[in-house]
């Protein structure tokens, strides 16, 4: 009866009172984990982070749920919350939410790169050095690369080799990586030293094929050389090289810019 009664309430868009009946029902049987499944995604789907946290505790202790994807849902549920407070235009809300995803996982990009961004805004360079170096050791990512940029210490203008270093500080962290090959050969094809740039383009290609690689071959050419039919090749080789990575919605295969907790289709977390 309890089951036939959420479903109505769900199938006819009531979601508060799918909610409500659903939290009736598991009163009366606290141990049914169908029903405390479904009162989770619905509390979520109410955007009622609080009271989904407390039930996404009672599906871990019952080991309904993975505790990696626990873990997942519990930071997503902390940005979401942090969105809400940046959208009331509740500052200490927002950052009390997002340092609270950050203590969740320190290496989840999408957190460390809005912690970052309040940080800078708050001119803590400091703090943001520290989380970018922990996270670019494991899950070295191109979003980084700006924040990196922004917190350099400040050196004289056109201080090429205070700049390069601190990509080199950078690339040190994970000397595998073409993200760090790649964003070291951009500073170098910016500041004018074509050589050296030419030398992390040829590690990067090593690693693989991608079409940012082929995109700074080709600015390479463009300022090195200025041969138009060698910018036209690589160009060539960056419309066939393999896609760049982008975040995808695992249900609906909609591509996004950036991560967020909620789709545009109101789907959590994927």
């Amino acid at each position: 009866g309890v089951r036939g009664l959420l479903q109505s309430a769900m199938d006819s868009g009531d979601y508060a009172g799918a909610l409500e009946l659903g939290r009736k029902g598991l009163a009366m049987y606290p141990k049914q984990a169908w029903l405390l499944k479904i009162v989770y995604h619905l509390e979520i789907r109410n955007r009622d982070w609080e009271s989904a946290r407390k039930t996404l505790f009672r599906l871990e202790k019952t080991g309904e749920i993975a505790v990696n994807k626990a873990n997942s849902d519990r930071v997503a549920m902390y940005l979401a919350e942090a969105e809400d407070a940046q959208s009331r235009g509740d500052e200490k809300e927002l950052y009390r939410n997002l340092q609270k995803a950050y203590k969740c996982d320190r290496r989840f990009v999408p957190g460390v790169m809005r912690l970052a961004e309040m940080f800078l805004k708050r001119g803590n360079k400091s703090a943001v050095i520290g989380m970018i170096e922990e996270a670019w050791k494991i899950t070295p990512h191109p979003g980084l690369v700006p924040l990196w940029d922004r917190a350099a210490p400040a050196s004289k203008k056109g201080d090429t080799v205070a700049r390069v270093k601190w990509y080199e500080r950078l690339l040190l962290l994970n000397t595998e990586s073409a993200e760090g090959l790649l964003a070291m050969a951009e500073v170098l094809i910016q500041e004018g030293l074509w050589g050296e740039a030419k030398k992390y383009l040829q590690k990067a290609d090593a690693v693989g094929p991608s079409v940012r690689l082929y995109k700074l071959w080709a600015r390479l050419e463009e300022k090195s050389t200025g041969n138009d039919e060698a910018v036209k090749i690589w160009l060539e080789k960056a419309s066939d090289a393999p896609r760049e990575k982008v975040w995808i919605c695992s249900e609906t295969g909609h591509v996004y810019d950036r991560w967020m907790p909620v789709s545009d289709q109101g789907y959590f977390n994927t």
